[in-house]
Order: structure tokens, then sequence, then C-alpha cells
């Protein structure tokens, strides 16, 4: 699979077709809390990632411009839960605005 660029949206419901797009939540204070995305995969699964600070694991820390950001850690994005564990669907990173699977 290759790099995919990520593109902010205003509303992830209006971006079911575009894979890597992603949506950053805010709290009242104007404070990223979390992303919305859309599976750099193409498979039209959505997933959220907690923004550090945050007191639940697990979390990212993002940096950069809002528009091209980079998290750490990686992205494990999980298509089911089963009851021997999990199926990692997709696994990457988000660094500079890029989709990039490992």
């Amino acid at each position: 699979m290759a790099d995919l660029p990520a593109t902010l949206v205003d509303d992830i419901d209006e971006a079911v077709d575009l894979p890597g797009a992603f949506e950053i939540l805010r709290d009242a204070e104007g404070r990223p809390t979390d992303m919305l995305y859309i599976c750099p995969c193409g498979c039209g699964h959505t997933g959220t990632l907690r923004l550090r600070p945050c007191d639940e694991r697990p979390s990212w820390d993002m940096r950069g411009p809002i528009d091209r950001p980079t998290l750490t850690p990686s992205v494990h994005h999980i298509l089911q839960r089963t009851t021997g564990g999990e199926r990692t669907h997709w696994h990457g990173w988000l660094t500079a605005g890029v989709w990039r699977p490992c």
C-alpha cells in the first residue's frame, strides 16, 4: 500500500468516500481532543484517536500544523475485536499529513 495524503475535513460524515480524511474535535476552549478518521486503506471504516493530554489510554501526541499533523505513536486501526484478542486491519504512521503504512 502506498503513502496517502491526509485530508482535513469539517465533517467526517461527509467524507466517507475519502480514505485518509480526518476531522479534529475540540473542547469548549478550542483545544483538540479527538481525531476522527477514515481508514487509509480505502475500506471506508472510521476510527477515533484520543489526543493528549488526556487520562485515557491509548492516546496520541499531535504535533505540527492542524492540516498536516504528525501523530505518535503509530496508528493501529482495529477492524474487529474478538474473544481471542484484536485484529489489526491497518497499521502505520501519520507524519506531516501523510498516512504511511508499516
